[in-house]
């Protein structure tokens, strides 16, 4: 969502009365689900909000959580269609339920072109909680806690992930007759071609041929197909945790395969359409070449 969407409050708030629900000056019809004991907005307060927008196909546009809010910068001179509309009746703690269409939502919310396969007049449903709002400078501060506990909470699936990663993994080589070396971090690799190089150090420049394909054998990059060996140097964080110590185990000449598991690979995060969060990730690498810290 664009940060162009700056609310407007007017002094008078019709926020979620005694009979609940309510309708805008221009006629959108709201159910309040929750009724809030806040304020209304201020000037040059930041408004946090939970939205979740979904279309009449099913397609969840816009989905925030309580980690990752919609923070708006309170502007009483901007407006942004129906969702501004009903914000501004509502106070800090209220919940809501209304629709609005696509053309609505992008043209006047979001301030920018409707798709150009997407109906006009779609039906879009809003669920939306007026959150909080804050000075500028308390609003760092709520972010700042909220991303630790995120990190927080990551690292322990992360841990977790690890262990279960390891046993799916360790299943998959005992099934296959396949003996691997575990290392401390919990990497899998094999070495399937001895090598007659070196071994890359921390900063070495290396060259290798690779192909990568998630834990159920889908193939998502090969740079033996693109005819392109790859170029990094190790040990600077510039790939996965998995690729700057799994290849440091091999020679130049050499190949191996290496068993990542996902706190090794892209975690959290995913990679692309293909890489979800928290994937096991195989790569078949060949290591051409090791050059000193270039």
């Amino acid at each position: 969502m664009k940060n162009i969407w700056i609310l407007i409050f007017p002094l008078l708030v019709f926020a979620c009365t005694q009979n609940n629900d309510f309708t805008t000056e221009t006629g959108v019809e709201v159910s309040c689900l929750v009724k809030g004991d806040g304020l209304a907005a201020q000037k040059d307060s930041i408004v946090v909000l939970y939205l979740k927008i979904v279309g009449a196909d099913g397609e969840v546009l816009t989905e925030t959580t309580p980690e990752k809010p919609l923070a708006l910068a309170f502007d009483p001179e901007m407006k942004a269609g129906n969702l501004q509309e009903v914000l501004k009746e509502m106070e800090v703690g209220d919940s809501v339920f209304f629709t609005t269409t696509a053309k609505n939502l992008f043209e006047e919310t979001y301030q920018t072109q409707l798709p150009p396969d997407m109906d006009s007049a779609m039906v879009m449903s809003i669920n939306m909680k007026f959150h909080a709002q804050m000075s500028q400078e308390d609003y760092r501060a709520y972010m700042q806690e909220m991303t630790e506990k995120q990190r927080a909470k990551e690292s322990v699936i992360l841990e977790e992930k690890l262990v279960s990663d390891g046993e799916t993994i360790d299943a998959y080589l005992k099934e296959n007759g396949i003996d691997a070396i575990t290392t401390e971090s919990g990497l899998r690799y094999v070495i399937t071609q001895e090598g007659t190089g070196a071994t890359a150090q921390p900063g070495d420049q290396v060259t290798v041929h690779y192909a990568g394909r998630l834990f159920s054998g889908e193939p998502f990059d090969s740079s033996i197909e693109r005819g392109e060996p790859f170029k990094f140097n190790i040990g600077q964080g510039r790939v996965i945790p998995g690729w700057d110590e799994g290849i440091a185990y091999i020679k130049a000449g050499g190949k191996a395969t290496l068993y990542i598991p996902s706190p090794l690979g892209y975690g959290s995060r995913g990679a692309g359409p293909t890489i979800q969060p928290y994937s096991i990730l195989v790569f078949d690498v060949e290591v051409l070449e090791v050059g000193q810290n270039q």
